[in-house]
């Protein structure tokens, strides 16, 4: 696939500290009139596809923000380290990008873990951390500070939303594949609660929780097959998601079970025509079914790059805008002052109108949910809806009194 034919060049080009992961020539030359923007993530690794993706929009969304002017006077510059998804890396790469590179915001990352390393870092040094991968509900409760704000649906909120969509289907008989980390044990246990929670009582014929990198899934997908299960619901990423579905294909698992897999953009992109028919995606941007800003820069993405964007280049875009408009405001680059801003006020990004609420710095996003189509749309090259949803944050996020009881006192 062309997707991964890329992922090696552009990995090289990410490994180290970069102007111009991505490309462009609008970007200003370097001058002393630059503010570094810090990103410690994964462009290597089991989830290398979320940086190296997201790193593109983040790219883009800089040049765009120079061309302009910049923020404050200033041009921005991306500065990225990779962690290869590790926690222990991540923390050494964010010390590094704060005390040496004097970045001003911090941006990423890749996992939950990587996230939370950078998250206490973030914390330590006053520097403001726009998370617009890593999702796992402890970032905005157990490791939680005041300058880490959350601009995806967390595992709490997405796997409620998913459990809604679930209960007005047929389905009762329930298998879970989930990654045996904190997200993916977040992820099903709040998808089944939720499901109880709606008035179903799930018969969960089978769990399995492979460890992260797991490259065979024979043993996964025939035990799946014995239990016959009428919906399984996946909570696995990046590579381990889409080698288990290339494999549960090739067993012909999902003509006798329906599928359900987050990071939906992703996959169909990489799988294309491909994709199982009448799979139930969700995920955080899928440009596809977004307004006509989203429309527009999945254009440009396309004619930058050659290839649909995934939901990672639109998040990073979205992130670099936030954080600039609430350093325009505060007319400032002081960490203390831009995160006061980012409470303040709604801000307009790729993805719409987004604000964060101030007990948790939780983003007011949606999940959008949809089953695949039957067949490719002729002009992306993967089934687009068959049907879709928009599920809203209001019935699925943590009350403030829960969230601020679990944060650090």
């Amino acid at each position: 696939m062309r997707l991964k034919s890329t992922l090696a060049a552009v990995a090289a080009l990410c490994t180290v500290v970069i102007a111009g992961c991505g490309g462009s020539s609008a970007q200003p030359a370097a001058t002393q009139g630059e503010v570094l923007l810090g990103v410690p993530i994964g462009t290597t690794g089991a989830n290398a596809t979320i940086g190296i993706e997201g790193l593109k929009g983040m790219q883009m969304a800089v040049d765009d923000i120079n061309a302009k002017g910049g923020v404050n006077g200033k041009a921005l510059k991306l500065a990225q380290i990779d962690d290869a998804g590790s926690a222990a890396t991540a923390s050494t790469n964010t010390r590094s990008l704060v005390t040496n590179q004097k970045v001003v915001a911090l941006f990423g990352s890749s996992t939950s873990s990587t996230a939370a390393a950078t998250e206490a870092i973030a914390g330590q040094y006053q520097i403001p951390f726009v998370i617009w991968a890593g999702a796992d509900i402890g970032l905005t409760t157990k490791t939680f500070n005041k300058f880490t704000f959350q601009t995806k649906p967390s595992t709490y909120m997405e796997p409620r939303a998913v459990a809604q969509y679930m209960a007005t289907q047929p389905y009762k008989r329930y298998y879970t594949v989930g990654v045996d980390i904190s997200y993916g044990h977040n992820q099903v246990d709040t998808f089944l609660s939720s499901l109880k929670a709606d008035g179903v009582t799930p018969q969960v014929v089978g769990q399995q929780w492979p460890a992260i990198g797991t490259s065979d899934y024979t043993s996964i997908i025939t035990a799946i097959a014995a239990a016959k299960p009428e919906f399984v619901f996946t909570a696995l990423t990046g590579s381990d998601l889409l080698n288990f579905l290339k494999q549960a294909g090739a067993y012909k698992l999902f003509q006798t079970a329906k599928l359900g897999v987050t990071t939906g953009s992703d996959l169909s992109l990489a799988l294309g025509t491909s994709t199982p028919p009448g799979t139930v995606m969700w995920d955080s941007a899928p440009f596809f079914l977004m307004d006509q800003t989203a429309k527009d820069f999945a254009d440009k993405f396309h004619s930058k790059f050659g290839t649909w964007p995934m939901e990672w280049p639109l998040m990073g875009y979205a992130a670099v805008q936030i954080w600039a408009q609430a350093a325009a405001a505060a007319k400032s680059f002081d960490g203390t002052q831009v995160a006061k801003a980012m409470v303040a006020k709604p801000f307009s990004t790729v993805r719409g109108q987004l604000s964060f609420r101030a007990c948790d710095d939780q983003a007011l996003v949606p999940t959008y949910l949809w089953v695949t189509a039957s067949s490719a749309d002729p002009k992306y090259g993967f089934p687009l809806a068959s049907t879709s949803e928009v599920i809203t944050n209001d019935k699925n996020m943590m009350p403030c009194s829960d969230a601020q009881a679990l944060q650090p006192k």
